[in-house]
């Protein structure tokens, strides 16, 4: 009999040649929460290492090649804080912003390519720094939020992904 409409999955473990366990999920869940050494080694390690990384977020590509916790990075912010370097257009290096990311901003010139974006990016923000001009493929698949600011150029075949729900264009949009 259902309680409260509530369904239980059963995992059925052979212990032995004729005895079997029956545990539901909860139960199954806390064998696996009470253990001690899972729970601060493994889960509280990770968790640590979340909360770290969500509070630093303003990297360059060298910064950003280098920090331990990027793979838990859910927000970046690329910049380029030395003014002298900000009109020389740089490359995304091969696969540096980690596939954890889900917004990204980018307030630096870059020029990108396809593959450059990881597409588990769901908002992209483009600062008053880009300056180059964004072509088809080039944006995340998975896109939802897309801001072009300043001096954003588009291509004449530039196609927006499907996904886009939020569209901001600001002012000299070429």
């Amino acid at each position: 009999m259902e309680s409260l409409g509530k369904k239980f999955l059963y995992l059925e473990i052979d212990v032995e040649r004729d005895s079997k366990i029956k545990l539901k999920d909860e139960e199954l869940f806390f064998k696996v929460w009470r253990n001690v050494y899972i729970r601060n080694k493994c889960i509280f390690f990770h968790l640590r290492n979340f909360n770290r990384a969500s509070k630093y977020f303003k990297l360059n590509f060298d910064s950003l090649r280098e920090y331990q916790f990027k793979n838990y990075l859910t927000t970046l912010k690329i910049i380029n804080d030395d003014t002298f370097f900000s009109n020389i257009d740089l490359h995304v290096p091969n696969k540096i912003i980690p596939y954890s990311v889900e917004n990204l901003v980018i307030n630096q010139n870059l020029l990108l390519k396809k593959g450059d974006l990881p597409d588990s990016i769901n908002s992209l923000s483009f600062g008053r720094r880009f300056k180059e001009e964004i072509s088809s493929g080039v944006l995340p698949k998975n896109l939802v939020k897309l801001r072009l600011g300043h001096n954003t150029k588009i291509s004449s075949n530039f196609i927006l992904p499907k996904t886009i729900k939020h569209l901001t264009l600001e002012r000299n949009i070429n």
